[in-house]
């Protein structure tokens, strides 16, 4: 029984995750997997990066990127870009697109 196999409880804990979080089944995420060709939707790594299944990091599965506020599932991305996808739109919603690009093209104090 899983209950006595790390291993297989963290794939039965995977599998409950996509289907109440995205809706989805492992069939479908690794229908994702093969349609980017197993690289990140982002920068196209082959590596998906680091996860932590049972309570130790290790090599782990692609992060399922979607739109926080419709759930729309958009891609399959590693573990860096989702970190800095995520961070990334927290900034555009806090203060705005327009912003960060002025900020990014000024001069700074010590150039």
């Amino acid at each position: 029984f899983a209950k006595n196999n790390p291993e297989k409880q963290a794939r039965y804990r995977r599998a409950a995750d996509l289907k109440f979080k995205f809706n989805m089944t492992k069939d479908q995420y690794e229908a994702m997997v093969i349609a980017q060709s197993g690289k990140c939707a982002l920068c196209g790594t082959d590596d998906p990066g680091r996860t932590k299944l049972t309570g130790k990091w290790k090599a782990g599965h692609w992060n399922i990127d979607h739109d926080h506020k419709t759930g729309h599932v958009r891609g399959l991305l590693c573990h860096t870009c989702n970190v800095r996808l995520g961070a990334y739109e927290r900034l555009m919603n806090e203060v705005g697109e327009e912003k960060v690009k002025q900020y990014l093209l000024t001069k700074h104090f010590l150039e």
